[in-house]
Formats: structure tokens, C-alpha cells, sequence
């Protein structure tokens, strides 16, 4: 078979409208639409089944305090869709909402310290230990810190208002875990930021590259594809309508002078030594010319042993003893023979 089995790996299905997606271009900006959008989606299920009793404190306070949560929701959501605010700061006082209203919560809970209340306070930290994750996920700078501190500042000053043991027991827990996320996620925020913008710096240099050449990354493709082996003829012309009319008609044009001054020259060698092998010819040629070893080994597409080898039959035909240099020797035979 000519042509060779393709295999299409399945295309990952958007988890995002096209158009809200294509607001971001870079690898940080898409990471932060997909957190800031089902975060705000998740934040707004949770509270409204809330508003409706379906879950969480129905007292007077939370059900204010959870209203004004959704209202400030809302307006970032608006505010990020509408373009009013970028995507940075949208995502940035979402996550401090969430930290300040879960924080009214808790203190709330700790003026009433019965059981309820008490078990309020521990799953509110676990919440905003979850709040921490989602701005790591979100690779927001120094946020978790900000958001660490906060957190065990509230813990602490609800373990202070109600003087209740069981809330002491869990201090030291809490503040490692907050550490542990705080210190190694920020440092995967850093990498991940590092990585972004050496992405952005990449990519920045290959469209001034193609720009340079004025060429786009398939007829570039293109080029080298003919360069790297040889093709059929179908392939040639699949590859040179790839190039671009102007590309191939350079091409083509390059070729065919450089064919007529290699022509050109072999012939002018036969007459110089017409004692050598056309093989031996060529090489001369490019020796006369100043290439290197590794150089005509890639013109004519031969390994090191068979050039040198052809270089040995050169000076045993030219009588030269093993301290004669070669390349003196031609330049002598040509400069005689003219």
C-alpha cells in the first residue's frame, strides 16, 4: 500500500463554548477560565440549595450572608462576561468572597458554641482548605499564602471566642495541612507560571522565525520533507503545491542552476583529470572548493571510510607521498593544465 494507515486519536469534547474559550489564548489564561467558571457554577448550586433548605445553617445571618455571597458572584461573573474586569481579577475576588464569607460563618458559629455550631467551624476550614486548592488550580501567585494565613487566623480566633478543647485538638492538624498545601502548591504555581511563559517565549520566536522566512509552518514543512529523503513523484508534487507558487518556483530555479554549475564543473574536472573516475571527480571538485570531510560526506551522501578511501586512490594517482597536502596538490594540477 502507497499510502500509510492514519490514526486519528479521539478529540477531547470541549468542556467550554468555543467562543468564551477563545477569550484566553494562553495554556494559564484556558486554566483559569475552566476554574473560574465551575467554581462560580458549584459556589451558586451549593448556595442556592442553601436558600431553598435543602442544606446548611437556615438561620437569619446565613441566609443574608449567602444572598450577598451570590449577588457578589454574580456581578464578577457579569462583570468578567461583559469585559468589564479581566479574567485575573474575577477569578482573584471570587476566591476572596468565598474566604470572607466563609469566614463570617464561622465566627458567627463560634458565638453560639453548641455541637452543631462546632461541627460548622471544622467543615467551614476544610472549606477553605478547598478554597486554597481551587486558587493553586488556578496557579494564582502568592494567593495561597495570603489565603493560609487568613484561614488559621480564623480557626484561631474561634477556638479564642469559644474556649472549646475539641476545636484545640484539631489546631495542629489543620495548621499542617495548611502549610503542606500552602508552601508545595505555591511552588507548583511557580513552575507552571515558569513553564507558561517560556510556552509564550517559544512561541513568540517561531512566528518571528516563519515571519523571517515568510514562509508559514507547512510550507516549511514542505521544504524539509524534500530535503530529507526522496520522494515519488506524486510526493514531490504534493509537497511542492504544499511549498507555495514562489517557494516552488525558487526552488525549482536553485536546483536547476545549481545542477548546470555542478554540470559545469564535472565537466571542466574530466579535462583536469582525466585519469580519475567520475567518483573520484566529484570528489576533487568539492576539495578544490574548500569543503571540509563531514561537508562531503553530506553532498554525496557517503560515510567517512568510503570518502577517505577515495581521497587514498586521488594521491596514489597523483604519485603524492603521505606528507603532500591534497587539497595544494589539485590547486598545482589545475593552475598547470590553464
Amino acid at each position: 500500500m502507497n499510502e500509510k494507515m492514519k490514526y486519528n486519536l479521539p478529540k477531547v469534547p470541549r468542556l467550554l463554548p468555543s467562543s468564551l474559550l477563545e477569550r484566553e489564548t494562553s495554556f494559564l489564561g484556558k486554566q483559569q477560565l475552566y476554574v473560574f467558571v465551575y467554581y462560580t457554577i458549584a459556589i451558586l448550586v451549593g448556595l442556592g440549595f442553601n436558600l431553598i433548605g435543602v442544606s446548611g445553617p437556615q438561620k437569619e445571618f446565613n441566609l443574608v450572608v449567602n444572598s450577598g455571597y451570590i449577588l457578589v458572584i454574580i456581578m464578577l461573573f457579569s462583570g468578567y462576561l461583559f469585559r468589564k474586569i479581566t479574567l485575573s481579577f474575577a477569578l482573584f475576588g471570587i476566591i476572596m468572597v468565598t474566604q470572607i464569607a466563609t469566614t463570617m460563618e464561622m465566627i458567627n458559629c463560634a458565638h453560639t458554641p453548641d455541637e452543631y455550631h462546632l461541627m460548622l467551624i471544622v467543615g467551614n476550614t476544610v472549606l477553605l482548605a478547598v478554597n486554597i486548592l481551587f486558587s493553586l488550580i488556578a496557579y494564582l501567585e502568592y494567593t495561597p499564602y495570603v489565603l493560609g494565613v487568613l484561614s488559621m487566623g480564623t480557626y484561631t480566633a474561634c477556638m479564642k471566642i469559644t474556649e472549646n478543647g475539641a476545636l484545640n485538638n484539631f489546631f495542629i492538624i489543620f495548621l499542617v495541612i495548611f502549610a503542606v498545601i500552602c508552601v508545595l502548591g505555591s511552588r507548583l504555581v511557580h513552575n507552571m507560571r515558569s513553564l507558561d511563559k517560556e510556552n509564550t517565549s517559544l512561541k513568540k520566536d517561531e512566528e518571528e522565525f516563519f515571519d523571517l522566512l515568510g514562509q508559514n509552518k507547512e510550507q516549511v514543512r514542505a521544504y524539509f520533507e524534500l530535503a530529507r529523503a526522496r520522494q515519488d513523484f506524486d510526493k514531490t508534487k504534493a509537497l511542492l503545491d504544499m511549498a507555495g507558487e514562489d517557494m516552488r518556483r525558487n526552488v525549482i530555479a536553485n536546483v536547476k542552476e545549481y545542477l548546470l554549475m555542478q554540470e559545469a564543473g564535472m565537466l571542466e574536472m574530466e579535462t583536469l583529470f582525466p585519469e580519475m573516475s567520475a567518483s573520484e571527480r566529484e570528489v576533487c571538485l568539492l576539495i578544490l572548493q574548500g569543503k571540509p570531510l563531514k561537508d562531503i560526506c553530506s553532498i554525496l551522501g557517503k560515510k567517512e571510510s568510503n570518502i577517505t578511501c577515495t581521497r587514498t586512490h586521488i594521491r596514489k594517482k597523483l604519485n603524492l607521498q603521505p606528507s603532500d597536502n591534497l587539497l595544494k596538490a589539485l590547486q598545482e594540477r589545475v593552475k598547470v593544465k590553464k
